[in-house]
């Protein structure tokens, strides 16, 4: 706990909701947009890393290995090697790291891997640079960032999404590359390594008269 700094996030004005709804999205997207926006602005200015510092941005699901960390720090340049003063201008690095997906357990697996987490190497913006300033994006007529994404389609097999997005997930076996501390209590992480075992994957139709939650 104590390599954890908190970030409060001011609550989100008229301005910046126009603005992030321009390059986030409608509706949550947007709200989204700004939390992450703001929130990795206030956690620089608070943290305050040094030029060649990797930083690390992503969902708090995606959890990259060490060893992949490792190797990316390994395999780029340090900010001495790219200071000015000696004589080296190389530029400092960018990752994506693609995270392979399962849903329901470590058996259903999305045919492609998402792109994940994104890694760079920090170095101070230069002189008038405003922070707020954004990328260019495709807006539609009404002002808004256009997002290519294919029509939802309803998936009639085990591998549907439960929110009817455009996922598809295919049986793939018993897993082999889960993590060690499931492997290590197999009792205790049934339900995400053998599913197989049980008929609709363990699920129960719910009727239609149960008593609702909410």
């Amino acid at each position: 706990m104590d390599r954890v700094l908190h970030i409060v996030v001011p609550n989100i004005t008229e301005a910046e909701e126009a603005r992030n709804k321009r390059i986030g999205g409608d509706g949550p997207w947007a709200i989204e947009s700004y939390l992450r926006n703001k929130g990795v602005q206030m956690a620089l200015q608070s943290f305050q890393p040094s030029p060649g510092d990797w930083i690390m941005h992503s969902d708090i699901d995606e959890l990259p290995r060490a060893s992949t960390l490792a190797e990316i720090k390994a395999s780029s340049p340090s900010a001495s090697s790219s200071s000015p003063e000696k004589g080296n201008n190389t530029e400092l690095q960018t990752r994506v790291i693609h995270c392979e997906v399962f849903y329901y357990s470590f058996e259903f697996k999305r045919a492609e891997p998402l792109k994940g987490p994104v890694l760079v190497q920090f170095q101070p913006a230069a002189t008038g640079v405003d922070p707020n300033s954004d990328e260019p994006v495709e807006l539609n007529d009404k002002g808004l960032r256009v997002f290519n994404k294919p029509l939802w389609e309803d998936w009639p097999n085990q591998g549907k999404d439960l929110f009817l997005r455009n996922e598809k997930y295919s049986y793939v076996g018993p897993p082999i590359d889960v993590p060690k501390f499931v492997t290590d209590h197999p009792d205790r992480f049934a339900y995400l390594t053998h599913r197989y075992k049980v008929p609709n994957a363990s699920f129960l139709d719910v009727p239609e008269d149960y008593p609702s939650l909410v």
